[in-house]
């Protein structure tokens, strides 16, 4: 039994009926595209190929998206746009210091507990060098209201 409410879209000018709780155990995560020439360089010395990352939707309204994102040790979630979008991310779960960000070609090295976001039209990419922890993120898509 997933608890819902009804609320008044105001933007539709009617009401709805809307999931307002998702259990994290009902998430179904999804392997996003990979950079195959993704490598990192252990340290003992051993070059080891990138792991892919995942990530899983819990809501997906009219105006946001919201979820996790799920990097293995020695991942890397490739660079892509926000497009009209702006996203903002909080590290639930990382050793500290192992997760690189870069946005607009600058670098940011995060602990659990950190904040970042990521402006409309903006490149941004994420890595986590911990060889052994992996690192989970909570997110917020906040759409435009011109990309409905």
């Amino acid at each position: 039994n997933i608890p819902s409410i009804v609320y008044a879209n105001f933007y539709a000018g009617d009401y709805e009926e809307k999931i307002v709780i998702r259990d994290s155990k009902e998430l179904i995560m999804n392997i996003l595209p990979g950079d195959s020439n993704a490598k990192f360089t252990s340290q003992n010395g051993e070059v080891i190929q990138a792991r892919p990352t995942q990530a899983a939707a819990a809501f997906d309204d009219d105006r946001f998206v919201s979820g996790v994102v799920v990097l293995p040790p020695l991942s890397k979630k490739p660079t892509e746009n926000t497009s009209v979008c702006t996203q903002v991310f909080v590290v639930q779960k990382a050793q500290e210091k192992s997760v690189c960000v870069t946005v607009s070609d600058r670098n940011f090295t995060l602990s659990e507990g950190d904040h970042f976001w990521v402006p409309v039209n903006t490149y941004y990419s994420m890595q986590n060098f911990s060889e052994e922890i992996e690192a989970r993120l909570a997110f917020v898509l906040i759409k435009s209201p011109d990309s409905n």
